[in-house]
């Protein structure tokens, strides 16, 4: 079997660069049509979801850990306290 990709790994090469920025503006000409309806399911799909979250804490070894995340921000991040602290049975997750 032949990967013919496999040069693209090397991420220094000027040639890889060069590929990579052409592809970027294939596919930005290619979807420029859908604009508009990218962004209107964008839209729908933040009005589904809850963007500042903090998940149930769980105790794992001595610490508890929860998953947090935060209006703006594209990823969450993982907290955690020692296995002394004692969550708020009002608000999982708070301090």
């Amino acid at each position: 079997m032949v990967d013919n990709y496999f040069w693209l790994r090397e991420k220094k090469n000027p040639e890889v660069k060069a590929y990579l920025d052409a592809e970027n503006v294939y596919t930005d000409a290619v979807m420029k049509p859908t604009e508009g309806l990218q962004k209107k399911l964008y839209d729908e799909m933040l009005s589904r979801i809850k963007e500042t979250d903090v998940e149930v804490p769980y105790k794992e070894g001595g610490y508890f850990y929860y998953l947090r995340t935060e209006a703006g921000s594209n990823t969450g991040f993982v907290a955690g306290k020692r296995a002394a602290w004692t969550p708020r049975r009002d608000c999982p997750g708070c301090e």
